[in-house]
Order: C-alpha cells, then structure tokens, then sequence
C-alpha cells in the first residue's frame, strides 16, 4: 500500500516520466500485490542456501 500511495502523490511526474497507460498498469500491480499480502495469497519467505 505505502508503494502505491507514494506512486498516487507524484501521478503528474509519473505520468509525465512515461503515460498515463504506464502509470494506470503499475497502479494495479502495486495495490494487486498489496491485496495479494493482505489476504494471505502472496507471502515472503527466505532461505538460507549452505554450500556442502
């Protein structure tokens, strides 16, 4: 969510950087990963590879 407000606060640089097409598709990957974490479909993890 803090990646897609941050991205929404600067919507005319965004915009005038690419389009407003660029701008509209990272929109809804941003808040679609956003819900994804939020509803537990999407998750983090990290492993820790040891070399034998």
């Amino acid at each position: 969510d803090l990646w897609a407000e941050a991205l929404e606060a600067h919507r005319d640089e965004a915009i005038a950087v690419q389009s407003e097409e660029v701008y509209e598709r990272y929109m809804k990957y941003l808040t679609g990963c956003a819900k994804g974490f939020r509803v537990g479909y999407i998750d983090v993890d990290q492993f820790t590879l040891q070399k034998q």
